[in-house]
């Protein structure tokens, strides 16, 4: 199959993530998520699913903070990651046939979130599932970890551009 039309059986994928972020006058910040899903292989890539959610990645209170203060692992045995509170998700599901990827080609999947005031970092972590292995949990993901608190230090220590043109 192969040598007669140069394709593959199971496709290959990239997920990346392209952010913008503005703070409101609140003192939340507007996070635009572009999920861009790249073919990388030789076979048409069927979208059937794919989900990005937002975590609260809080170190600084509450009992898992206290654990770490204890010493103790925040990661429960048998798991990989600490398990921080979702602020938010957004799923997409496409019916057969409805959203393909052509290979050497890009999809994007577009989704908003607003991040409450106080929040220092998060998680956006993405998954997209491949649809040519059925019957299982098998795909591409991405994980960004977005701090705030830096931006805006970063921001206290850049002249205003009205303060620049001076």
């Amino acid at each position: 199959m192969l040598f007669v039309s140069q394709r593959q059986r199971f496709p290959t994928a990239t997920v990346a993530h392209i952010l913008h972020r503005e703070r409101l006058d609140t003192g939340q910040t507007w996070l635009h998520v572009q999920v861009e899903i790249g073919n990388t292989g030789k076979v048409l890539l069927e979208l059937r699913s794919a989900r990005t959610r937002l975590q609260w990645a809080d170190l600084d209170s509450g009992s898992l903070a206290e654990g770490i203060r204890r010493g103790e692992d925040p990661v429960a045995d048998g798991e990989h990651e600490i398990p921080w509170p979702v602020i938010a998700s957004r799923e997409w599901s496409f019916n057969a046939g409805m959203a393909e990827v052509e290979p050497g080609e890009k999809e994007c999947l577009d989704c908003d979130f607003v991040v409450p005031s106080g929040v220092d970092a998060v998680v956006l972590y993405t998954y997209v599932a491949n649809a040519s292995k059925k019957g299982r949990e098998l795909g591409w993901s991405q994980t960004r970890i977005l701090n705030f608190r830096e931006e805006e230090e970063e921001d206290e220590q850049t002249p205003s551009k009205a303060a620049a043109k001076a």
